[in-house]
């Protein structure tokens, strides 16, 4: 209904001009439209109701009365006092002349008033356009009783031209001016031969119907004014048509028949009212209301109190670039707004959503179905929906922006994020109270689309949780891509013997179950959640038939987590780090199984997560008070250890979980963290390698179990970089191929259990063991090239190939074709090449083969170099120190190789008897050279660097510089070189930084 304004009420000449200042009104440009326009109450297309005197008076938009000319409704105008005149008009057509006004009509309809009533036309008249005098010059008025007899109760047609008859009067001067006056109207002819250049004046415009101003009482309509000027027709339809297409101009009745009739990307509008509708929309739109309150007179509410099991408004499949804003959804058994599926740049603000949902299934106030990309949710009130508030469910969604909305007493949930992945994900400002399960939640947190934050909410006394991060697989920073950060929230909950008997929580961060197979893609291990600077307070079990559960402030399942700046208050347990010890966990790898979350099932453990482990998290900086314990830690696995899939960035608490994992797949390196690991029997099923991170890295087996085991046919893994021991066999295969290099394998009771498939070993230290487990291995076994850990006899289970080709020394360093500034490549040859370094120094001479002092003053260090499956010619490069003795041309070409006795070391050797000069050695810079027959002539023979003091007994005299050691490689396995080298210092076994 169109209401009055009463600063419109001005002098008769000044009303138009009111038009211009009002917002009520857009002004309409002075062509002809040529088209019928809809004129609705929320489309009035620059049309306006206003008094032009007096207060009695109301004019609006209906339907009907009877059967109007077009359309299904009509204006009213209505008076009850002699001094009110009530009026519709529009600015436009300034500058028209009469002549040009081929036709001009219009339908009127009265109810009730006076025999001769019927509404007037009228028009704001300049007597000369083209005079240049911009004066008001009064009105020109047509009035049917002049031009026949207005009838009542029935819809008349009148025209205000007839062929130059239709009879008008004039106001004012022109009315004097003109002769056209009220007691002595004239033809429109009369009217134009005294005045050809009349028409509409250019500066008060206007067209306006009128009743009233010396009408007792009246009520009656008007419709369907037709004018025509020039040819150009214009019809204005007076529809109290609820919906209206702002971008094409129309009127519609329902919503649905707006949005049926709709192009993609129009703007429908819904004027305010209750509407009992199940809308579908199907292409993308802008669907607005008047409003999001409860009152009908104000606002636009869909109500489906009285409709089937549908939503109020269901979004197709597919359909993007939607926006739904201010309206209200109630009362609909299924979801107030859902969105199918894939409706990307979908925004929802300015809503509210009410009493929506049935019980027991996925429905909610707004309901969103991924996957989707970018969707803003903003100011919408979601309360009393039976399920859910708000809710984006499955698949991945990404750039998700949940912000400034109120979710309350629905049935289970607030706002969440379900099923499903989610990346770019902004949820702050929200608050979510009176909830009855959860306030707020986000599953499946990861990298793809940005940061992740859940900031500055508030949320208090739902049923058991307030904020749920589940399976989260963040960075652990503070920022970019791939972080999860919660941070800055309230989060309380109203302790009462009513409460739910099962655990209850503040800010978890947990495993909860998958789907079969998980589709979703889930990391098995919560990873890498900042919580910090939230204020937790309440959450202590007071059911008084509780027997184990408890309420937890804060919980953190998994790895790489930092919670610090937190305030927990008067919980059972103010902040809790959990993981394998659920007695009820129900957990298999990657795959379904949620933790018994029932009271006593879950003992000192938040029952609702399940992850196996916890480790490699920070908690600091927190502050506690009134808890029943401040920080607790119940987990199989804690502290810093950590393993990660660098393929995928995933991070686990131990190797066998991250073998396990269906995101680590055959091609995969595990990298290990500089830690002590303490596992049992770990089951290498997938053609991975597992790097311990430059030698330092000790796994130990505490329960004298075996280590590492292969058993996959097919399967072919890498172990190298790590110390293994205290176990009963270090490696075991029986099936596929496996890969030992350089690790220490130390304190085993076995080394290696060959029992099957086939085994590669070297450059491997291999101490303090009872048995190797390499002589009668049923096994194909390569395990040249490794240091036995200076036995002078041959140790129990080395086999002979084994103890002939074995590593001189202990490996310091080791690569593949490169280490540091030394080299092995191929000229001519095939195999894989392989460079270990055993230091410097007369501790690290290969066989003990030196004489000091000269072995502790060399020009390199010593090397082993070797090819696996050689062939053909391979090129040897050793670096040489820049001092002054390595400088000269004696030592450039004094390069010395270990003497053999057939295949293998001549350990018995004497002196400089040990070493012979390989021919053909050169220098090249730095280096020294020599091309060498792989195959025969590198097996197993140790280099060294020599110098320029004549000593035939000792090839080691002078001094090298240090270099660096680049990285490690992967390797085979076959033929040995060594070179002895030398400076201040032993490199010996430690730690290369690169």
């Amino acid at each position: 209904m169109q209401t009055f304004i009463p600063s419109l009420q001005r002098r008769r000449y000044g009303i138009m001009a009111a038009f211009f200042s009002a917002s009520l009104f857009v002004l309409l440009i002075n062509t002809a439209l040529a088209a019928t326009v809809d004129i609705t109450p929320g489309n009035p297309q620059g049309w306006g109701f206003f008094l032009e005197s007096g207060t009695n008076g109301s004019g609006q938009f209906v339907t009907g009365p009877g059967a109007p000319p077009a359309g299904s409704g009509s204006s009213q105008l209505v008076v009850t006092a002699a001094d009110t005149g009530s009026a519709l008009g529009v600015i436009a057509y300034d500058g028209v002349l009469l002549a040009d006004i081929d036709a001009m009509s219009y339908w009127t309809y009265r109810t009730s008033g006076s025999s001769a009533l019927a509404v007037a036309l009228q028009m704001n008249v300049d007597l000369d356009v083209t005079d240049g005098d911009l004066s008001y010059q009064g009105r020109l008025v047509f009035e049917p009783y002049r031009n026949g007899s207005p009838a009542a109760g029935v819809w008349q047609q009148w025209d205000g031209i007839n062929g130059g008859n239709a009879v008008w009067w004039a106001t004012g001067s022109a009315g004097t001016t003109s002769g056209c006056t009220q007691s002595s109207p004239c033809t429109l002819s009369a009217l134009l031969s005294g005045y050809p250049n009349a028409g509409i004046h250019a500066s008060f415009p206007g067209i306006i119907f009128k009743a009233g101003s010396g009408w007792a009482s009246f009520d009656g309509n008007v419709d369907q004014f037709s004018i025509t000027i020039s040819g150009a027709n214009d019809t204005y339809n007076f529809e109290n048509l609820p919906v209206n297409n702002i971008t094409q101009n129309s009127g519609h009745a329902t919503i649905q028949d707006a949005v049926d009739n709709a192009n993609a990307g129009d703007v429908l509008v819904a004027d305010a009212g209750a509407y009992a509708e199940n809308v579908t929309i199907d292409k993308s739109l802008t669907l607005r209301g008047a409003g999001a309150g409860a009152d009908p007179s104000l606002h636009t509410i869909l109500d489906g109190a009285a409709l089937g099991g549908f939503s109020g408004i269901s979004i197709s499949s597919g359909v993007t670039n939607v926006t739904i804003e201010d309206l209200r959804v109630q009362n609909y058994d299924r979801s107030g707004i859902r969105a199918a599926g894939d409706n990307d740049n979908l925004t929802a603000q300015n809503l509210q959503l009410d009493s929506n949902g049935r019980a027991g299934t996925s429905d909610a106030g707004l309901y969103v179905n991924g996957s989707v990309d970018t969707v803003l949710i903003t100011n919408v009130e979601a309360s009393n929906n039976n399920t859910r508030g708000i809710v984006i469910w499955n698949g991945y969604k990404s750039n998700i922006t949940i912000i400034n909305n109120n979710a309350y007493n629905n049935g289970c949930c607030g706002i969440e994020l379900q099923d499903g992945t989610a990346s770019g994900v902004t949820m702050t400002g929200n608050s979510s109270t009176n909830n009855g399960d959860s306030g707020m939640s986000a599953m499946g947190l990861t990298s793809g689309a940005g940061a992740n934050l859940i900031a500055n909410n508030t949320v208090s006394d739902n049923g058991r949780f307030g904020i749920e991060i589940k399976n989260p697989d963040g960075t652990g920073l503070t920022s970019g891509d791939g972080s999860i950060v919660v941070e800055n929230n309230t989060v309380s909950f109203a302790a009462s013997a009513g409460m739910d008997v099962r655990d209850h929580g503040g800010i978890v961060v947990f495993r909860r179950s998958f789907q079969p197979g998980n589709p979703n893609g889930y990391v098995d291990i919560p990873a890498g959640v900042i919580v910090r600077n939230n204020t937790v307070t309440g959450y202590a079990q007071q059911n008084p038939a509780a027997t184990a559960s408890e309420g937890f402030g804060i919980v953190i399942e998994g790895v790489n987590h930092t919670v610090t700046g937190n305030t927990a208050q008067n919980n059972d347990i103010g902040i809790q780090e959990q993981g394998g010890q659920h007695a009820n966990a129900n957990y298999t790898p990657n795959d379904v199984g949620d933790g018994d979350q029932s009271d006593g099932q879950s003992p000192e453990y938040f029952g609702r997560g399940n992850a196996p482990t916890a480790c490699r998290s920070t908690v600091s900086g927190n502050s506690f008070s009134g808890n029943g314990a401040d920080y607790r830690v119940r987990a199989a696995t804690s502290g810093s250890s950590l393993v990660t899939n660098a393929n995928t960035g995933e991070q686990f608490c131990t190797i066998q979980t991250a073998v396990d994992d269906t995101d680590t797949l055959d091609g995969h390196t595990l990298q290990l963290a500089s830690d002590t690991y303490t596992e049992s029997s770990i089951s290498v099923s997938k053609s991975v390698t597992i790097n311990g991170n430059g030698m330092v890295v000790s796994f130990v087996d505490a329960n004298g179990g075996s280590g590492f085991s292969a058993a996959t046919a097919g399967v072919s893994a890498t172990l190298q970089n790590m110390t293994i021991r205290n176990s009963s066999a270090a490696v075991s295969i029986s099936a596929g191929s496996l890969t030992v290099r350089g690790n220490a394998l130390a304190n085993n009771t076995a080394v290696f259990n060959a029992a099957g498939g086939t085994l590669t070993a070297y450059a491997n230290n291999v101490t303090s063991f009872t048995d190797a487990g390499l002589s009668g291995a049923t096994a194909v076994v390569n395990a040249r090239h490794n240091w036995w850990g200076g036995y002078s006899a041959q140790p129990a289970g080395v086999d002979n190939d084994s103890w002939n080709y074995r590593l001189g020394a202990a490996v310091g360093s080791w690569g593949m074709g490169a280490l540091g500034s030394a080299t092995l490549t191929a000229a001519g040859g095939s195999g894989t090449a392989v460079i270990v370094s055993h230091g410097r120094g007369l501790a690290n001479v290969p066989f003990g083969k030196g004489i000091d002092p000269y072995a502790s003053a060399v020009c390199s260090d010593y090397y082993d170099f070797f090819v696996l499956n050689a062939s053909g010619n391979w090129t040897v490069s050793v670096p040489v120190d820049g001092a002054a003795n390595c400088d000269s041309a004696a030592a450039a070409n004094a390069l010395y190789q270990f003497a053999l006795s057939g295949a293998a070391p001549d350990v018995a050797c004497v002196g400089g008897a040990c070493w012979n000069a390989p021919p053909g050695v050169s220098a090249n810079g730095r280096q020294l050279e020599v091309t060498l027959d792989a195959a025969n002539v590198l097996l197993g023979t140790p280099f060294v660097a020599g110098d320029n003091t004549p000593n035939s007994n000792d090839p080691t005299a002078v001094t090298l510089a240090s270099f660096s050691v680049a990285a490690k490689g992967s390797g085979g396995t076959a033929v040995l070189l060594l070179l002895l080298a030398a400076v201040t210092g032993v490199f010996g076994w430690r730690r290369f930084r690169r």
